[in-house]
């Protein structure tokens, strides 16, 4: 009499799929940047913005522009805005400073 074998265990990688964090980080950041520029505007001499995630659901969100400085050839690029926001489940659960309209 025959015995069958034992049916083989897929491998994990073939049942899950990988996610990768750096591509969930990525995607809040592009969201969050949205959220932040609806609430704010986009400013006219934007030259960056920068959002770091400080841990867990924290951001820090800088935003860097262009002021001309009279007598000088090159404009300075500083920061004009800074919040430390909480983004949870694709929203801003809360920003100190509290984000208001400043650009349009």
């Amino acid at each position: 009499m025959m015995t069958k074998a034992p049916a083989k265990k897929p491998k994990v990688s073939e049942v899950h799929q990988k996610v990768d964090s750096k591509d969930i980080r990525e995607a809040q950041k592009k969201k969050l940047e949205a959220i932040v520029f609806d609430l704010l505007g986009k400013p006219k001499y934007l030259s960056l913005i920068r959002l770091s995630n400080v841990y867990s659901d924290r951001w820090r969100v800088d935003i860097y522009c262009e002021t001309p400085i009279k007598g000088q050839f090159m404009p300075q690029t500083k920061i004009t805005d800074s919040f430390f926001i909480i983004f949870r489940d694709n929203e801003i659960f809360s920003s100190d400073p509290a984000i208001e309209p400043k650009y349009k």
